[in-house]
């Protein structure tokens, strides 16, 4: 991970305190570009893997935000706290679609653990 400060005020996070600030249940805003070049923003439930510094979601391969990463891959995203003090965290990054249920339902997993404490089988 590559720590970046936003502004000469406000100083950086460590790695440490990064990856702490990735533990929290604010939504990542993920940014896609669609077929005209226009930004398609949403909010979109995520987690991070430390260990493989990744920053995973799940979504419908039928979505907006899916059929734009077939078509570019290259996505942005940003998760803030505007609660004092003020943090953040925010990226540019090359994402994959995978469609493996073995990788694809553990993660749903941790997802749904993270934001609601439950797992939720249908």
């Amino acid at each position: 991970m590559k720590i970046i400060s936003a502004t000469s005020e406000i100083p950086s996070m460590t790695k440490e305190e990064a990856e702490k600030f990735l533990e929290n249940k604010l939504n990542l805003q993920l940014a896609t570009i669609d077929e005209q070049g226009d930004p398609n923003i949403q909010p979109v439930w995520f987690y991070y893997d430390k260990d493989e510094e990744k920053l995973w979601i799940n979504t419908s391969k039928f979505a907006k935000k899916t059929q734009n990463i077939l078509k570019r891959s290259t996505i942005y995203f940003s998760i803030d706290d505007e609660n004092p003090p003020v943090r953040g965290v925010k990226g540019k990054g090359i994402a994959t679609i995978i469609d493996d249920l073995k990788i694809v339902v553990p993660l749903g997993e941790k997802i749904s653990l993270k934001y609601l404490g439950i797992l939720i089988i249908q």
